[in-house]
């Protein structure tokens, strides 16, 4: 009959090396796994102090359309392009740009001009009353028109100079005023604009 030894203290105890190489091993294992996962880290990771921004490189787009040689003939049969600063204006001696012909100031408008400049610098004009002043200057009506449209006068102005000539020979009222620029053929807001410019 087989007896067993129930002692503790007399039972063989299993040496413990093995526990601890297994141990020290896996701890080895699992230190080298993180120390790889590091590495990669860092060198995925770009360097700030080395990074340098390397501007783009403009590439100039190439032309669609290739350039052809033109000859002598060619070149001297070909009508330059014209700018377009100068689109619309007359062409030095074209006479019919437009349909238009040329527009030449003649010796009679020019005179008509210089006495309609002198009649609205000192007595004070309507549109009507020069061109009916400058008729009986024996002008033309159509050089009597043009000096008064090109002498670029306000007539409101004029009304004005027209009620002051007239309130240093008398006195008027502001009704009596218009109704008197009025018959000098202003219109009735010019002679209310002169009426009011001389304090009336």
């Amino acid at each position: 009959m087989t007896h067993f030894n129930l002692d503790p203290d007399k039972r063989v105890r299993q040496p413990s090396s093995n526990k601890n190489w297994l141990w020290w091993f896996l701890s080895a294992l699992g230190a080298l796994v993180i120390a790889v996962i590091v590495i990669l880290s860092l060198q995925n990771t770009p360097d700030p102090v080395n990074q340098v921004e390397t501007p783009p490189t403009q590439v100039e787009a190439a032309p669609n359309q290739t350039e052809v040689p033109v000859t002598k003939e060619e070149a001297a049969t070909t009508t330059p392009e014209t700018p377009a600063s100068e689109v619309g204006k007359p062409v030095q001696g074209q006479t019919d740009y437009l349909d238009q012909p040329v527009v030449v100031q003649t010796e009679s408008q020019k005179e008509a001009l210089k006495k309609a400049e002198a009649y609205t610098s000192d007595v004070g004009y309507s549109y009507d009353g020069l061109v009916a002043q400058l008729e009986q200057d024996k002008f033309s009506h159509e050089d009597a028109v043009y000096a008064t449209v090109n002498m670029g006068v306000d007539w409101g102005s004029q009304a004005a100079l027209k009620a002051q000539n007239y309130l240093n020979v008398a006195k008027f009222n502001k009704d009596e005023m218009i109704q008197k620029l009025v018959q000098d053929k202003f219109t009735t807001g010019d002679a209310e604009y002169g009426a009011t410019q001389v304090g009336l």
